[in-house]
């Protein structure tokens, strides 16, 4: 069974100033026909690759701008997005058995997205937990936007430190 993995990211130099850091050469149309290079890309792995099979891998700072085409109807993007809402909701499920939470804050780049990426997040978990075992959560967007997993890591090693310090 193959699979496809396209790394999409960059810093937006090599093409200055046509390509910038938010709004790197991948989104951009230079193979001469309105699809940017990274859904030309997609779409020459359509015959090789189904689209549930295909993952693009990218950077926090282009998730809006992958969100923009799925918003815009951009099959290709919405395909993507449509299999990131899967595999987040399938490791959802498997915290969510463990932990049996009522609520989970969801942080972090694709975040942002709000309820382009709540709703479909939300409808989607019920159907991957064991049925009577635990209600679905209630889903909310992080406050602290893109910095959520930062802050959490730093809040448990400064718990780890204060639990190792001499009383």
């Amino acid at each position: 069974m193959l699979h496809a993995v396209i790394p999409a990211g960059g810093s937006g130099t090599r093409l200055w100033p046509l390509s910038r850091a938010d709004h790197p050469k991948f989104l951009l149309p230079l193979t001469g026909s309105t699809a940017s290079l990274l859904q030309a890309t997609v779409q020459r792995l359509a015959g090789l690759v189904p689209p549930e099979r295909t993952v693009v891998v990218t950077g926090r700072p282009h998730a809006a701008a992958v969100a923009a085409q799925v918003r815009a109807g951009d099959p290709d993007a919405v395909a993507v997005w449509a299999d990131a809402i899967a595999a987040l909701a399938q490791g959802l499920a498997a915290a969510v058995a463990v932990l049996a939470s009522r609520v989970v804050v969801v942080g972090g780049g694709l975040a942002g997205a709000g309820d382009l990426l709540l709703r479909p997040l939300a409808e989607a978990l019920p159907a991957r937990l064991s049925p009577g075992a635990t209600p679905a959560p209630r889903l909310v967007q992080s406050a602290l936007g893109d910095q959520a997993g930062c802050l959490g890591a730093a809040l448990l090693a400064r718990r780890a430190l204060d639990a190792a310090a001499p009383r």
